[in-house]
């Protein structure tokens, strides 16, 4: 979120693999293989570079501090999914 990972493996991992693991990089080092990615409005001036990569994009408040903000992510995700079809 805003460049910078808020937990799990990912950013040390890109780290490792010697690639970025900002949402640009994440779209570029998968991209075909992804339809959409799901971002935290803090990067949203992201949106026209990864349509580049013919990705649909999910800019929402994806911090989840509390049960209530993790289902309203999951049904965003689930709602936006759909919307893929």
């Amino acid at each position: 979120i805003g460049g910078a990972a808020v937990k799990g493996p990912a950013a040390k991992l890109f780290k490792e693999l010697g690639r970025n693991a900002s949402v640009m990089g994440i779209a570029k080092y998968y991209g075909a293989l992804i339809d959409a990615l799901v971002f935290d409005h803090e990067d949203k001036q992201h949106v026209a570079g990864v349509s580049e990569y013919d990705q649909r994009s999910l800019v929402t408040n994806t911090l989840m501090r509390s049960d209530d903000d993790k289902t309203r992510l999951a049904l965003e995700v689930l709602e936006f999914v759909r919307s893929l079809s």
